[in-house]
């Protein structure tokens, strides 16, 4: 009997550059940048973005990856 492979996301966040790559199979999902944090919510790895408003400096949300099938490596 064999074992179905999961194809797993793989989200690459480098820290220093506030940069995140998203690929799945080699292809890229998202390539973005200024990103100061990546939260984990609900089972989900949250991609944080940060945008400049007329007041002030807010995060948004703007991409979720389920944990379970995401690799997640973090560079510095």
């Amino acid at each position: 009997m064999y074992k179905k492979i999961k194809t797993m996301i793989r989200l690459t966040f480098n820290t220093t550059k506030k940069h995140i790559l998203v690929t799945l199979d080699g292809t890229i999902l998202a390539d973005e940048l200024n990103i100061p944090t990546v939260k984990v919510r609900d089972g989900f790895y949250e991609v944080m973005q940060k945008e400049a408003s007329l007041t002030d400096e807010i995060q948004i949300p703007i991409i979720r990856l389920p944990i379970n099938n995401t690799l997640m490596f973090i560079q510095k």
